[in-house]
């Protein structure tokens, strides 16, 4: 099947799928079936970008997605949102997130070595991309207003995400979020009322350390300085034998208190604290190498020959600039994002077109800035729902079923574009106050 050719069938199926109920205060009487934002919210999008050695095909599928992806965006009610748009590397060097220094360094810095922290977090920005009277070190486009690029913000986009290839290979995508978040240098790029989306695009899996022991050099504990060092500290499976030759089943992100890198929980409760723990206003995507198939073989090392156990690949193709190209399974990345209480996405990279990726991700951004009006399931005629307009953590404003008189008022109506079958209308006579939730619930 031609990939370009099932876009659309991709994109009806997602629509199809909306995102499961989140619960409520009693779940087993009370059941939320519907909610999203009343008016389109703004958006706050970091691109989190693996560039170490294996990446710069990578990035260029990704960047020839833009323009698919900008035009998503602007089919929203209104056009283009109010948009912020932030680059950052999953290079943060020989860092870990409990030891007060980072490690010795590793490597050739610029060759894929690592030392200190690495790029720290900081936003990228590629020269020729913002316009020199930005004060910002990220992408401004607001609805209304002049941005801060030049060109194009498909291109400007497209010029943001090469990074190239002189990162570290042990790639800390999690450990590059938290601190891009809190970082001085990245001010005003996280807004009160905007949503936030973070969409990770990486060949390899999360290694995001909590011992700098992780980088020490080869030792029998330890086994060879390379990154299945991240897979043998980082995840465990049933049996525990991640250090063997074979094939490993119900793997996960590993929890132990001495492992040497961090559990990837911690990350999803930080992500989620930037939006005062508001899932409804934070999304999570990955464009990783799928983690349904794991297993650990013998590999000769490059120049030496020498047999050392790696993680098996899952995947080979052929990449968008014609080379062979490899992504190795992210199980740490695919447990956290597949288990996130908020929207989230996982993409397949091992592939030269990334175009589905692209879709997927667009559909999560729409029910993040303006919402999906499908019913997370059917409603029995006879069930008993309320319909209120949610603002802040303390304000809830009931609306009238329509056909009282009721000017603003809501109904069911059936719609075959989604999975239930049906949809939430909302008739209004003024718009609803910012940052406004519309939430139906039902007691079945």
């Amino acid at each position: 099947m031609a990939i370009r050719g099932s876009l659309v069938a991709l994109a009806l199926l997602a629509a199809c799928d909306p995102p499961p109920p989140l619960d409520d205060a009693d779940p087993g009487s009370l059941e939320r079936v519907a909610t999203f934002p009343a008016a389109p919210r703004p958006l706050d999008l970091m691109l989190v970008i693996d560039d170490s050695p294996s990446m710069v095909d990578k990035q260029v599928a990704l960047a020839s997605t833009f323009p698919q992806l900008v035009a998503k965006l602007a089919s929203f009610d209104g056009g283009l949102p109010d948009l912020q748009i932030a680059v950052v590397s999953t290079d943060m060097g020989t860092w870990s997130s409990e030891d007060p220094a980072p490690g010795a360094m590793i490597g050739t810095v610029g060759q894929g070595g690592c030392a200190g922290r690495g790029k720290g977090g900081n936003f990228a920005v590629q020269q020729g991309v913002l316009r020199s009277t930005s004060t910002k070190n990220f992408i401004q486009h607001p609805r209304g207003g002049e941005p801060n690029y030049l060109g194009t913000l498909e291109t400007a986009l497209s010029t943001q995400v090469r990074l190239g290839a002189a990162g570290c290979g042990f790639e800390q995508p999690l450990s590059a979020i938290k601190e891009s978040l809190e970082n001085p240098g990245n001010t005003g790029f996280v807004r009160a009322d905007a949503s936030l989306a973070v969409v990770i695009l990486s060949d390899e899996d999360d290694c995001s350390a909590r011992h700098t022991t992780l980088f020490s050099p080869d030792s029998v504990a330890l086994g060879p300085l390379q990154s299945f060092r991240c897979f043998r500290f980082g995840v465990e499976c049933t049996p525990d034998t991640v250090n063997e030759v074979g094939t490993k089943s119900a793997c996960q992100p590993r929890r132990d208190a001495d492992a040497l890198l961090d559990d990837v929980a911690p990350y999803r409760d930080a992500l989620l604290a930037v939006k005062g723990n508001d899932e409804r206003k934070v999304m999570l995507g990955a464009i990783v190498a799928p983690a349904n198939s794991i297993a650990v073989e013998e590999r000769a090392q490059p120049g030496s020959g020498t047999l050392q156990n790696n993680l098996k690949h899952a995947c080979a193709y052929t990449s968008a600039m014609g080379q062979d190209a490899v992504a190795d399974p992210a199980v740490r990345l695919s447990a956290l994002v597949d288990n996130f209480p908020g929207l989230h996405v996982r993409e397949t990279i091992c592939s030269a077109d990334l175009a589905p990726a692209a879709t997927s991700i667009g559909l999560e951004l729409e029910r993040l800035i303006v919402g999906d009006r499908c019913l997370y399931r059917a409603v029995a005629a006879n069930e008993d729902c309320s319909v209120v307009d949610e603002t802040g953590s303390d304000s809830a404003v009931a609306i009238a079923k329509c056909g009282g008189g009721a000017t603003t008022c809501w109904e069911i109506k059936a719609d075959a574009a989604c999975g239930s079958g049906f949809r939430l209308d909302i008739a209004r006579t003024q718009p609803a106050p910012a940052d406004t939730f519309t939430t139906l619930r039902c007691h079945r």
